[in-house]
Formats: C-alpha cells, sequence, structure tokens
C-alpha cells in the first residue's frame, strides 16, 4: 500500500543526567580524536566548525558551542569517534538534519558534536524495491534524488526536515528493513526485524536518539511516479479566523471517520505578531490519491468558506513540496510541545486546546514571532499497516487521532524565552486536553512531556535500552528524552 503522503512530521541548560560529564572528559575526547586516525575530519574552530557548530535550525541550539565537531564519513569513522567519547565519558550529541527545537538533542555545549554533514549519499535498487541512504540527507534530498525513479520514501511532511525523523516518530519508520547502528561503545552492529538485534531495530523505531547512531538506513521504495504523474489531488483551503470552531469541529470529525489510507491532511492554526498585534491564519493542506477530493472524505471541510482555495491535479512531488518550512531562513529560538486527541462527535477537547492557545498567543503577543498549532491525523489503516510490518515501539493501540504541535518562535534577535512565557508554555501542556491512551509525537513534544510514557510499548523500551546501554552512558553524556 501506499502510506498517507505526509504521516510521517528550557528549564535548564543541559538536560537531566549530562552534567554528570566533566569538563576534562569532553576536552580530553577533542583532543585525542584531534591526534588520532580521525584528525582530518575534526574541526575546533574555524569555518568548518563554524559550519557544524552554528547549522542547528533552532536558534537554541545553534548557539552551543561543542569543544569540537567531527564530520564522519563512514560508520567507520563514528565507530571510532563514539569509543572515544565513551572512553572519555565525554558530552556528546548527534546531528543530521538539526530540525530538532529541544535545547541540546542536536548541538552540545562543550562537548563533541557528531555531525553528519559529510554522509548523504542515497540509492534506488528497483530489484528489491528498497532505498538506501545515510542520516546526513533531508526528506527534500530524498524526494529529489528518487523522483525521476518514480518512487518516493515516507518521512517528513517539511523537505528541510533531517531523516532523524525516522528515529522519533514510529509510523514512518513502519517502513524501515535495515539499519546500520553504532552503539555507545563504538560497536557496529546491524538490526533487522528477523536477526539477533531485532529487538534493537523495534526499539529504534520510536526511541530517538538513546539507543544508537544510525549510519544507514535502508527502506521501502514507494511508487508514487515521476512529476509528471498526476495522480493526486488537494493543495490548501485558507479559512478566515471566524471559521475556528467549524473546522475544529471538521478536525474531529475527520479523524473519527476517515480511514482511506489515500487521504492524507495537515491544518494549523498560524499567529504571526507585530506592534503587539495578532494576524491569525487557518490553512489545510488536503491530499488525496485520485482525481479529486471526495465529499465522502473532506465535505465538510469543503464546506466551510474560504478566503482562498488553490485545489488541483498533483503529482506526489508536487504535493510533498506544497508545505514549506514555517522557521526562517535566519535561526529563531523554536520551542515545540506536543498533544493528542481521538477523533469524536464530542467536539468540546478541540475548542479547549484551541482556547489555551489563543490565550497564551493574546497574554504574550508582545514576547512572540509567530507561533502554530497544527493537527495531522492519523487514521487507523496506518496503525494496523505498521502493525503488519512488526510495528514499533510507540505501539498506538489504534488509530482514529490527531497528533497536535504547539510551536512558538521569538522574534528576530531574541535569544530565549522570558520566564512568564516559559511558565505559560508548561501550563499549556499541563492544561491541554489529551486523549488518555494515545502516544504524544516525541519529534514535536516538549522534554519535560515524559512522551516515552504515552507509549504502549514503554517497558519493553526500557528493557531494551537496559540491555544496549547497561552503564546508561547515553542518557549520562547527552540528551534527549527521559524515561529510560
Amino acid at each position: 500500500m501506499v502510506f498517507p503522503l505526509f504521516l510521517l512530521v528550557l528549564s535548564s541548560f543541559l538536560a537531566s543526567g549530562s552534567a554528570n560529564a566533566t569538563a576534562t572528559g569532553s576536552q580530553l575526547a577533542c583532543q585525542s580524536l584531534q591526534k588520532g586516525s580521525l584528525k582530518s575530519i575534526v574541526s575546533t574552530s574555524g569555518s568548518l566548525y563554524e559550519a557544524g557548530a552554528t547549522s542547528a535550525w533552532s536558534l537554541l541550539n545553534a548557539n552551543l558551542r561543542p569543544d569540537c565537531v567531527v564530520f564522519p564519513r563512514t560508520t567507520q569513522d563514528v565507530s571510532a569517534a563514539m569509543k572515544t567519547v565513551y572512553n572519555s565519558k565525554a558530552t556528546y550529541a548527534v546531528q543530521a538534519g538539526g530540525h530538532s527545537a529541544m535545547l541540546g538533542w542536536n548541538n552540545v555545549q562543550g562537548g563533541v558534536l557528531i555531525h553528519f554533514k559529510n554522509m548523504s549519499a542515497i540509492s534506488y535498487d528497483p530489484g528489491s524495491s528498497s532505498v538506501t541512504f545515510q542520516p546526513g540527507l533531508t526528506w527534500g534530498d530524498a524526494l529529489n534524488a528518487l523522483e525521476p525513479h518514480g518512487v518516493a520514501v515516507a518521512g517528513g511532511r517539511v523537505s528541510t526536515v533531517g531523516t532523524g525523523l525516522l528515529l522519533g516518530v514510529g509510523y514512518s519508520t513502519d517502513t524501515m528493513r535495515e539499519v546500520d547502528v553504532v552503539l555507545v561503545t563504538g560497536k557496529i552492529v546491524t538490526a533487522t526485524a528477523t536477526n539477533a538485534y531485532s529487538d534493537l531495530f523495534r526499539a529504534l523505531k520510536g526511541g530517538a536518539n538513546r539507543f544508537g547512531i544510525v549510519t544507514r538506513y535502508v527502506v521501502d521504495a514507494i511508487p508514487t511516479g515521476t512529476k509528471a504523474d498526476k495522480t493526486w489531488y488537494g493543495g490548501q483551503l485558507v479559512y478566515a479566523n471566524s471559521s475556528v470552531d467549524a473546522v475544529l469541529t471538521a478536525l474531529s470529525h475527520y479523524a473519527l471517520n476517515v480511514n482511506d489510507p489515500k487521504s492524507a491532511m495537515l491544518l494549523y492554526f498560524f499567529n504571526s505578531f507585530a506592534n503587539d498585534t495578532i494576524s491569525p491564519l487557518i490553512v489545510l493542506n488536503a491530499f488525496f490519491q485520485g482525481p479529486s477530493l471526495p465529499q465522502s472524505i473532506y465535505g465538510e471541510f469543503l464546506s466551510i468558506p474560504t478566503v482562498q482555495t488553490a485545489l488541483s491535479p498533483l503529482s506526489y512531488y508536487d504535493a510533498a513540496n506544497l508545505i514549506g518550512d514555517p522557521g526562517a531562513a535566519t535561526p529563531l529560538v523554536e520551542l515545540f510541545g506536543a498533544s493528542v486527541l481521538e477523533g469524536s462527535n464530542n467536539t468540546q477537547p478541540y475548542r479547549d486546546i484551541y482556547a489555551l492557545y489563543a490565550e497564551l498567543c493574546e497574554n504574550f503577543k508582545g514576547e512572540l514571532g509567530g507561533t502554530t498549532l497544527s493537527f495531522t491525523a492519523v487514521p487507523n489503516s496506518q496503525i494496523v499497516a505498521g502493525r503488519a510490518r512488526g510495528g514499533n515501539a510507540i505501539d498506538a493501540p489504534r488509530g482514529g487521532f490527531n497528533m497536535i504541535q504547539f510551536s512558538l518562535s521569538l522574534p528576530l534577535g531574541a535569544q530565549n524565552t522570558s520566564a512568564g512565557l516559559e511558565q505559560a508554555r508548561q501550563n499549556f501542556f499541563k492544561n491541554a486536553p489529551r486523549t488518555p491512551g494515545l502516544p504524544l509525537y516525541i519529534a514535536e513534544s516538549d522534554k519535560n512531556q515524559q512522551v516515552f510514557q504515552t507509549y504502549g510499548g514503554y517497558e519493553f523500551l526500557k528493557t531494551a535500552y537496559k540491555k544496549y546501554d547497561p552503564t546508561r552512558f547515553n542518557v549520562q553524556y547527552s540528551n534527549g528524552p527521559s524515561g529510560l
């Protein structure tokens, strides 16, 4: 089957435990790396260092200053670097696409940054209908490389997002076949669903950066056609802010009723801020693999008056490029948080979460540059398809829900949130309605939200982590999700 189009997308300076590493450990690691076999790919200053140290998408991470940056070219380079990091007890981070909004998840202050700038190869094997790629790619890179072959890979809905998403969401990881992994000790293993590392393979599908560094992915090649194949239909509908209630109702009903794997949607409420004035926008990105948007699926959205409608036949390539990165070209302070709501005829939880969002925006309109409350529907057909391929660590009990992301950015030049705004963010996560038993989306969550604990596979993850990192090195010396 063809997977739905886009279903897979600061309270402390260092995350819990990472302060246990001394600056000496990181400095010794960098000194050792500079003198050893990796010296030609290690940088501590200059233009190459700056290119790696400042390339993170969020300014919070782009401002961090690692002691050194390692630019590996092979899996063996990553292994050698991790052996040095491990033996030196050095803090470290790994950066692929760099699109995380969590402080320290893709950069590090005073530690070792492993940067995949030089590992961006991709190849397509029509014989096995598979794609092999390295972690330095973005999804836009993959899309462009594969389009002439008429195939694509299941990945991010925004082209600038990196392949680290495969470890952070689980739904697109259901197309993974094989991965090469460097464990914390530097040991290299290949994990599949059926070999001796099948538990590691499953743990990586949702376990984020906690189970090792993936240096090679082999995934399904999904037939999508070339640019000339206009087999999709859709685009964008823009609504006036007076339609908030109608749009929220349609969102809840869509998640409840739609189970067609040929349909996909992303809806977001976007606010821009200037001179204490809020400019709101409601945008629906709707797609269907067919000649039109069926009334049976999109009728409720189509019945709401729009201020702008742009619908047409599309190729998969067209559709995948339609959603731009909401971030600016110049890095800004960006912060994420998440919730999840089931589809239901009771739409009050949707109105409640929007009311909390609107209240925060109004109260802090003088501090904000932009905010987004976005909804991505996950149909039950997606969960069933994933289970048929072995499942993932998220282990959602069912589909029929909306993944919800709350993101905010500060104005250009702002370096950090005020204490009041940060407290308001945390209060939002505490008070926002959330359907019990459904998982949060880790790639778009706040680090304090304890996402692993929302997974159906949480106990499995804890067992797997104990097996593959018995000294708990990763959680002590790198930032990432807590709870293991």
